[in-house]
């Protein structure tokens, strides 16, 4: 029989959990609920006013975002709804297909206008009493479920089809919007909100991302424009 030395085989022991637990804890402690500092697009021109909190949709929801001190000093009655777009220039990956980014978008901009139109009159001219809005879907990518992507695809809405450990294992997907309320006449940036969404996971690295994957949170990214619209013009 070989001996084993008992203090090193519980050496070896103890530096094998430690190393499992500091794993687990860096995986986990990966996935964030908010856009981080380098997921910024440019769509916006500052992101140095942005600060963490919650969003006007009472879902408990963590978002960045400003507003300007002296918007309730201001009195407007009419929006201009910009179309919202994709920035940077679209650009599907391995799970993404250039139809499914199109009718994600198609999708985004007609139920945000219905939305609207619901509460406030749309114009499509500047005017003293009207704010305007614009928006962006600013990348989408795809990691395993609770835990970290092996490899980080930057935003350039390149869906990152990593290639982990995990193998099969659910991915996540995650969408992101960038938006800006503005004086429709000076320009003057009044409020500006950065988030996070997370669509319907998928069930491998292979699997294709549909508009089915991310409607719940484009339903919900619709009625956030109202919110945002009625915390802001009083």
């Amino acid at each position: 029989m070989i001996a084993v030395d008992k203090t090193y085989r519980s050496i070896n022991i103890k530096t094998a959990l430690f190393a499992i637990l500091a794993l687990g804890i860096t995986l986990i402690g990966c996935t964030s609920k908010t856009t981080k500092e380098e997921e910024f697009s440019g769509f916006l021109s500052d992101y140095s006013q942005l600060t963490k909190g919650s969003s006007v949709d009472g879902d408990n929801a963590v978002v960045l975002k400003w507003v300007s001190p002296v918007l309730s000093q201001r009195k407007y009655t009419k929006v201009m709804l910009d179309p919202v777009v994709i920035y940077p220039a679209p650009q599907p990956g391995p799970q993404l297909r250039t139809e499914v980014l199109k009718s994600m978008l198609a999708y985004l901009n007609k139920e945000a206008k219905h939305q609207v139109e619901q509460a406030y009159e749309v114009v499509t001219e500047p005017g003293k009493d009207v704010v305007r809005l614009r928006a962006a879907i600013t990348g989408v990518e795809t990691s395993p479920e609770d835990l970290a992507a092996y490899e980080y695809v930057p935003i350039a809405l390149a869906l990152a089809g990593v290639s982990t450990a995990t193998g099969s294992r659910s991915q996540m997907v995650e969408i992101f919007l960038e938006a800006e309320l503005t004086d429709s006449l000076s320009g003057e940036r009044l409020a500006a909100a950065v988030r996070k969404g997370f669509g319907e996971p998928v069930e491998n690295k292979d699997e294709q991302v549909e508009l089915e994957n991310v409607r719940p949170v484009l339903d919900g990214w619709a009625r956030s424009a109202v919110n945002l619209l009625k915390a802001t013009i009083k």
